[in-house]
């Protein structure tokens, strides 16, 4: 008597399956539609890519295949930089034909546009450039002008005109950064300023007498007028009108039309706009950067995530505290060399976990299609991972070592056990505290299988600051790192067995700290290229000549403060020094004869005034290393 009620609860819970089947795909294919929707309002996370190396920039058109290869790797909104030398019918072309891509493989498209404008001659001498406290100039438009704020609406209004009819434009990304020359380190983003032409303005919204000033006059004009609280208000009313403005034309184009906005770390001048870029309709999107900076290299992966996590929780806080309501994006950079391609996917599922989602600025990468290939994999497997929202510990150490060793390796493909000229492991003590190192450094060692190599350092204790050391142990032959570590004492003991016999790399940081090896059980040498060699007051090293060719030994000295190095010897003989750049930072050291006798190693003596810093680099030497001792070499005919 129950199975027919059986049947009756049966059939009704396929009904229903099959309802929230039909309405899920419904949900699905509307996402798809209308990828703008699904990113806005349905928690999905944007996973957008910046791209300078898919696309050449200056190019004014887009082929297909970069679309395609975006979507396959996952990334569901492209950002489409433009050349400032497309403009018009061109520019506006390659917006809609981007879109148009987007379109048909699901992802949205987001054109960038920068906020900064370059002055014309005639401008600067209108006393219209952004102006600092102290009378340094941008040559970029003063954000008070009428034709700032023009600019800046017909570089984004064509956008959103093109939005209406291609769903996939969800926006604009708004750079505040100022690319053009003279840049200053204040001067990147805008901040109140105190050019003629905006001091004029101001006077006469006061009903004040208008003033000839120069740039570096109007500050302390300003000052001694006891103006500046005036100024500095009649500035941020004029923006926030200004951005109002704007948004209210762009609504009635398209409401739904977002503003992505670097930088996400509000300064004065964003502070004032940000709040009225964003509406209920399309909330503002914070674009934050620098959250990727890996301290130093050889740091340990799990400090590089926590410090990754700590700037994002910055950043947030600090939007927050200006009330400002929207979403956070965060940054990774391509260039940055302290991550391998392991790394920059990994720190894509930190950013994810802990923002809106992440904007990868892909720009600067040398190398081969494999390098490539390789970035656009690692980036696949983070988004799927992300996507799916089952992701694994974020925390789990990195198999690959750092880009910039990577790229060391590929320069220098020879370099391996067999042609280093370096002793192996003897067990023999020795003592190399007569030479100063600095900063990161990359030692090498050769071993035999289950050989224990043992070396002690001592960081430099003469102030009160940080003993920390970073270092990571890499094999050569298969690049993987075997060992990471961390430690703040001065004196420490760095341990390992090779696995196998070849060449190994101790990669070692102690951020500004001067260290020495006190004691070792195997020959050292150091490496002179890279980021590598980086000294430490006055040191005798040595290294091999060049080729068989009779030319001079060159290096090349870049020093890290504002000391030099006054006298360098080469076998004996002084060096001539000719400098490189304009602020006397980068020198070339040449041999005063040539030296071409490979059968012994030249010994070069460096002599500082008062303990320079100085990173040393070998530009034609047949062998990039140093060697501590003679006796650590192996010469020609050993």
């Amino acid at each position: 008597m129950k199975r027919p009620q059986i049947y009756i609860y049966t059939i009704f819970a396929l009904v229903l399956l099959l309802a929230c089947s039909t309405l899920r795909a419904s949900n699905l294919i509307q996402s798809k539609s209308n990828p703008n929707k699904t990113a806005q309002y349905n928690g999905h996370k944007y996973l957008v890519i910046f791209d300078k190396v898919l696309r050449p920039i200056k190019s004014s058109f887009i082929k297909e295949d970069v679309i395609k290869k975006t979507a396959e790797a996952k990334f569901n909104v492209y950002g489409l930089r433009i050349h400032h030398s497309i403009i018009g019918r061109t520019r506006n072309n390659l917006i809609k034909q981007t879109a148009d891509y987007c379109q048909k493989y699901n992802i949205s498209c987001m054109p960038i546009e920068r906020g900064s404008f370059k002055v014309t001659v005639n401008e600067k001498n209108d006393g219209k450039c952004v102006t600092w406290k102290d009378g340094t100039t941008s040559p970029v438009l003063s954000p008070n002008l009428p034709e700032f704020w023009d600019k800046l609406e017909s570089a984004i209004k064509p956008i959103a005109e093109a939005s209406k009819t291609h769903s996939s434009i969800i926006g604009a990304f708004v750079d505040f950064e100022n690319y053009y020359t003279d840049r200053r380190r204040l001067g990147d983003y805008y901040s109140v300023s105190y050019d003629p032409y905006s001091v004029n303005a101001f006077l006469v919204h006061i009903k004040q007498p208008q003033q000839k000033l120069n740039y570096n006059q109007t500050y302390p004009w300003i000052v001694e007028n006891k103006l500046q609280q005036q100024f500095v208000d009649w500035q941020k009313k004029l923006w926030i009108s200004k951005s109002k403005e704007l948004r209210n034309n762009i609504d009635k184009i398209n409401p739904n039309f977002r503003f992505f906005v670097y930088p996400g770390e509000t300064t004065f001048f964003v502070d004032a706009i940000y709040s009225n870029w964003g509406t209920e309709k399309a909330p503002i999107i914070l674009a934050h950067a620098g959250s990727t900076y890996r301290k130093t290299p050889f740091t340990p992966w799990h400090d590089t995530v926590n410090y990754c996590k700590k700037r994002i929780k910055f950043a947030k806080e600090k939007a927050s505290k200006q009330h400002l309501k929207g979403q956070m994006l965060s940054a990774i950079y391509s260039s940055n060399k302290n991550l391998s391609e392991e790394g920059l996917g990994r720190i894509a599922q930190v950013i994810a976990n802990q923002t809106d989602g992440y904007w990868f600025f892909y720009q600067d990468v040398e190398g081969s299609p494999y390098v490539h290939d390789k970035i656009m994999n690692a980036f696949t497997q983070a988004n799927q991972a992300i996507l799916s929202r089952n992701q694994p510990s974020v925390h789990t150490p990195l198999q690959q070592p750092d880009r910039w060793i990577i790229d060391i390796f590929t320069k220098y493909k020879k370099i391996n056990a067999g042609n280093v000229p370096l002793k192996y492991i003897d067990n023999k003590p020795r003592d190399y505290s007569d030479i100063n190192l600095i900063r990161a450094n990359m030692l090498a060692v050769k071993a035999k299988k289950k050989d224990l190599i043992r070396l002690t350092i001592n960081i430099d204790q003469s102030d009160e600051t940080s003993s920390r050391a970073d270092y990571q142990i890499i094999q050569n032959r298969t690049h993987k790192v075997i060992q990471t570590n961390s430690v703040n004492v001065p004196t420490h003991k760095i341990e390992f067995i090779a696995p196998e016999d070849g060449l190994y790399w101790i990669g070692l940081n102690t951020y500004f700290k001067r260290y020495r090896v006190m004691q070792a059980n195997a020959p050292l040498a150091l490496l002179a290229k890279g980021m590598s060699s980086t000294f430490f007051g006055d040191n005798s090293l040595y290294t091999f000549p060049l080729h068989e060719r009779n030319e001079p030994f060159e290096l090349e000295v870049m020093y890290q403060n504002q000391f030099k190095l006054n006298r360098l010897n080469v076998d004996g003989f002084a060096a001539n020094i000719t400098t490189m750049d304009n602020s006397n930072r980068l020198l070339r050291l040449t041999s005063a004869k040539p030296i071409f006798d490979l059968s012994k190693l030249i010994r070069v003596d460096f002599s500082g005034s008062q303990k320079p810093v100085y990173r040393v680099i070998t530009t034609n030497n047949l062998i990039p290393f140093w060697f501590f001792k003679k006796e650590d070499a192996i010469l020609p005919g050993d």
